[in-house]
């Protein structure tokens, strides 16, 4: 597969899946980008280029907060990330769409899987095809 088709899939979920790491308590930028490297092995590395624009955009659409914390005394000022309750709406929205569309895809692959056919050992040429879950051979 081309891999700027899985690219452009996972680059589709992004804003979902960032909004559900702040969905529980709010979490600055470097620890955004941390937790999404936990899952690097699906999502690949999450780079601050990515993920500081997509938090912007989010920002300016009004689905999270961002406040930002002084205290640390040097470097830049640590912004912490929060939904807001447009951001809450619209992560349900989202979560809802998504379980209907993975139900979806699960669906049409499981009836690629149940449409496999197997070469029987018990009969020569013979083959055993399943389907919905039925053996029936076929000559």
């Amino acid at each position: 597969m081309d891999i700027n088709t899985l690219g452009q899939f996972k680059k589709g979920a992004m804003e979902l899946i960032v909004l559900c790491v702040i969905e529980k308590s709010e979490k600055y930028g470097y620890e955004i980008v941390s937790t999404l490297n936990e899952y690097s092995s699906v999502l690949g590395d999450a780079r601050e280029g990515t993920v500081y624009p997509l938090l912007y955009r989010l920002c300016v659409g009004g689905y999270i907060a961002v406040r930002t914390d002084s205290r640390q005394g040097r470097g830049n000022p640590k912004k912490y990330y929060s939904l807001t309750d447009k951001g809450k709406e619209a992560l349900d929205e989202m979560k809802r769409f998504w379980f209907e569309f993975s139900d979806c895809v699960d669906s049409i692959l499981s009836l690629k899987r149940e449409s496999v056919v197997v070469q029987s050992e018990s009969f020569d040429d013979d083959f055993v095809s399943v389907i919905d879950g039925r053996k029936s051979l076929e000559a």
